[in-house]
């Protein structure tokens, strides 16, 4: 098994010794994730983490990509990346920059692979994720190609206020005390870190 840590509910206090990481990312796939709109985060690389993690969006908007995405979106489905996102949305901005948006578990990390094709790259070790059965939102959300990673995020909890915190690469610990803290303050009832 993968697994560093067991998945946990995402509310749930941590154990002892157990870790939260985090991740930074652009807007809008941050708060689309914390919305519930997002269920994999799509990346060149794995990871074996399981467990808690914490969703930061970057301080630096990307501009272009946001309009074309917008776009693609209503083309397939009809409605805007703003409906999608304000339908679930109590923020005064659905895509807060340079915070902490959401907690999840990293539950699984699945290497993807393009069922029509016989794809030399796969690795037998990992999981793999069938994303020719994605659904169009979930397609037009990630880059999903043969060889990359599609990392499944679940129990996600949107932050009742988005957390001002310094982005970074990669997926790196949150062991600060103070913002793990305000980050329990921000969840919903019932909610811990």
């Amino acid at each position: 098994m993968l697994t560093k840590n067991p998945p946990r509910p995402a509310g749930t206090p941590p154990e002892r010794g157990e870790e939260m990481r985090i991740i930074t990312l652009w807007q809008p796939w941050a708060s689309l994730i914390a919305f519930g709109v997002k269920r994999f985060e799509t990346r060149s690389w794995g990871t074996q983490y399981r467990g808690k993690l914490a969703i930061h969006a970057a301080k630096r908007p990307m501009r272009g990509e946001f309009e074309s995405l917008s776009k693609k979106v209503k083309e397939t489905t009809g409605k805007s990346l703003e409906y999608h996102a304000f339908r679930n949305c109590y923020w005064s901005d659905p895509f807060p920059l340079g915070r902490i948006v959401a907690i999840c578990n990293l539950s699984n990390c699945y290497q993807m692979v393009d069922t029509s094709k016989d794809d030399p790259r796969i690795d037998v070790e990992n999981p793999i994720y069938l994303f020719t059965k994605n659904g169009p939102l979930e397609t037009l959300l990630g880059h999903w190609e043969s060889g990359r990673f599609a990392w499944e995020l679940s129990d996600v909890m949107e932050l009742a206020e988005p957390i001002p915190y310094r982005g970074g690469q990669g997926l790196r610990r949150l062991d600060d005390h103070a913002t793990l803290m305000s980050i329990a303050a921000r969840l919903p009832m019932g909610g811990g870190v």
